[in-house]
């Protein structure tokens, strides 16, 4: 949520920046420059969130258009300690179109706005993908549910079945488990094995089973870890057995 939300804020801000650079782009395409004098210091007081109160001085400046007329502006953007002095000489740029619509030639005043938004914009937009991503990764929200154990249940040994295969033969061993007494029994077969088992099985009644995630084909898996590989057979089939279902 807190990635969304950055976002939602961001999108607008990276729009404001847009805008203004938009404007102030097409402002200069037409605009005249001239010279100006700032004529006075505008002091604006504003009150934050907490209560505290600060003061911008915003300067208003004159200037003289090709017919003599002499128009004042203030400046849209202020700053404490101010920028200019009462006196100070400035360069100004208007709409012919549009004269008294003029703004001064510098950077504060020109790309103030612009930058402030798209600073913000990039900076929130920045923080939601990091705070997105740490929380995809952050084991509380990336995990899925936790998996249940492995259920381990001991099966009655129902016999062999041999196969033939273009690598020869293979021997599966069955095993059949009930859940209840009335209940349909189910029978596993355990992973195809190079040689017979039936000598290393002598005398076993019972073998185990293992079921749930983590299992070969997530099913069951039957543990025939207890079977070594015959010399003959281990040409064929090297390591120990493990049967799967």
């Amino acid at each position: 949520m807190a990635g969304i939300v950055c976002g939602v804020l961001a999108v607008p801000l990276l729009g404001l920046a847009a805008r203004d650079a938009w404007r102030e782009m097409a402002f200069q395409r037409v605009a005249v420059e001239t010279v100006g004098r700032i004529v006075a210091l505008e002091e604006a007081t504003s009150r934050d969130s907490k209560g505290h109160w600060s003061v911008s001085y915003f300067p208003v400046f004159q200037y003289a258009l090709p017919d003599g007329t002499v128009l004042q502006r203030r400046a849209r953007a202020g700053s404490n300690p101010p920028h200019y002095a009462v006196g100070e000489t400035v360069r100004v740029r208007y709409e012919p179109a549009r004269p008294r619509e003029a703004e001064l030639t510098s950077f504060m005043q020109t790309w103030f706005s612009s930058v402030l938004f798209g600073t913000l914009g990039v900076l929130i937009g920045l923080a939601g993908v990091i705070m997105g991503r740490d929380m995809a990764r952050s084991p509380v929200r990336a995990a899925s549910p936790a998996a249940p154990p492995k259920l381990s249940l001991t099966a009655t040994l129902a016999g062999l079945r041999r196969e033939e295969t273009p690598e020869g033969p293979r021997w599966i061993v069955l095993a059949r488990w009930r859940a209840q007494a009335e209940a349909k029994p189910v029978v596993f077969e355990s992973a195809p094995l190079p040689f017979d088992p039936a000598p290393q099985m002598r005398g076993m009644t019972t073998v185990k089973v293992w079921m749930g995630p983590g299992t070969p084909n997530g099913h069951y898996a039957m543990d025939l870890s207890f079977l070594r590989v015959p010399e003959a057979a281990e040409a064929q089939a090297p390591g120990a057995p493990a049967g799967h279902g």
